[in-house]
């Protein structure tokens, strides 16, 4: 279908996501605020100073989603901060200018419109619950997919049971369900191949410990990123160990946006800057000694040489033209030899 970067959509009044806007980056708060708002507040602070795009919580119902025995029960219990607070946190996220928005479960779902929250994320673990997948695009926002656990023709079932209900506005991020993910669990060449086969946005969820995984993933063609952050690694709970403190995830925005200047375009030129070093650099065809005129050019007084600065000549490739032609003014010693200094044959 597309290429990396070659789909879009519109995130709100004149967000673009993919083409060629820059990557839209989400610091994946979760579950990180431990179940404190104050907590929260610090993280959506720290991610609008590393100026990310975008914060997004995790928002479940335990009773809806594990068994009492299972151990994320008794975590989730504690981490629900409640509707009210769920749109203050909102409001101030919007407030520093980032996007806010939740992976939900189910039940959460109807969350999204009641937070103006611009966009939904479906995380790896609900990719297959087409009864979850049929209500969020019943919300008429854009919906992104995380990718965890799936092998491709999973992805692209869900992406079609997406679009056979209205929703066309969507991203795709490759993602590795390891936590932390070592880096040769990464696969980030399937980027390119959710790209191909889905045509939607396509990213990458980052569970890695640093920066190298999302720049190499930028040099992919990832249009979103997303990267779980905190305020300490060392706190206790699932998703503190292998998140980005405020200081790593002001360096992983930087990395990032260094990569996108890096990339440029699809064009070969120079650079603007290069100008100056290819009159320096290039060789060209020069007079080895002074030549005066009405002489011959010669293989003894005459080269191919980087010229006197402040003088050009004519490109290697014409050399043998030059030779045995008669200089029509005397040329000093390293001077580029140009077309006004030829004259015809003897």
């Amino acid at each position: 279908m597309n290429a990396p970067g070659s789909s879009k959509f519109t995130l709100g009044p004149g967000r673009q996501i993919g083409g060629d806007a820059p990557a839209f980056v989400i610091a994946e708060i979760g579950v990180n605020h431990d179940g404190s708002v104050e907590t929260a507040r610090e993280l959506i602070a720290a991610a609008a100073e590393a100026r990310a795009d975008a914060v997004k919580l995790q928002i479940l119902n335990p009773d809806r989603n594990y068994s009492p025995e299972h151990p994320s029960y008794a975590i989730y219990q504690r981490m629900d901060l409640g509707l009210d607070n769920y749109a203050r946190l909102g409001a101030y996220a919007r407030g520093l200018g980032l996007a806010f928005f939740a992976t939900p479960d189910t039940a959460s779902l109807k969350l999204v419109k009641q937070l103006e929250m611009p966009l939904v994320k479906i995380s790896s673990g609900m990719l297959t619950d087409v009864h979850h997948l049929k209500i969020a695009c019943s919300l008429g926002v854009p919906i992104v997919l995380s990718t965890g656990m799936s092998y491709l023709d999973a992805v692209v079932r869900a992406v079609e049971w997406c679009r056979q209900h209205g929703q066309e506005e969507l991203g795709v991020l490759q993602c590795t369900s390891l936590y932390p993910a070592p880096p040769d669990s990464l696969n980030l060449r399937a980027i390119n191949t959710l790209a191909a086969a889905t045509g939607a946005v396509v990213g990458f969820s980052d569970h890695s410990r640093g920066v190298v995984a999302s720049v190499a993933a930028i040099a992919r063609g990832a249009k979103i990123i997303e990267k779980h952050i905190t305020l300490d690694r060392a706190r206790p709970g699932p998703e503190h160990h292998f998140a980005a403190e405020p200081g790593e995830f002001r360096e992983f925005l930087s990395a990032i946006r260094s990569a996108e200047a890096m990339l440029g375009d699809s064009a070969k030129r120079p650079a603007p800057a290069e100008g100056e070093n290819a009159k320096l650099f290039r060789r060209c065809i020069v007079a080895v000694r002074d030549i005066a005129a009405g002489e011959l050019f010669t293989l003894e007084n005459s080269g191919i040489l980087r010229p006197s600065p402040g003088t050009t000549g004519l490109e290697p490739a014409y050399y043998d033209s030059v030779l045995g032609l008669l200089a029509s003014k005397a040329i000093p010693r390293g001077s580029g030899i140009d077309l006004g200094m030829l004259g015809g044959r003897p």
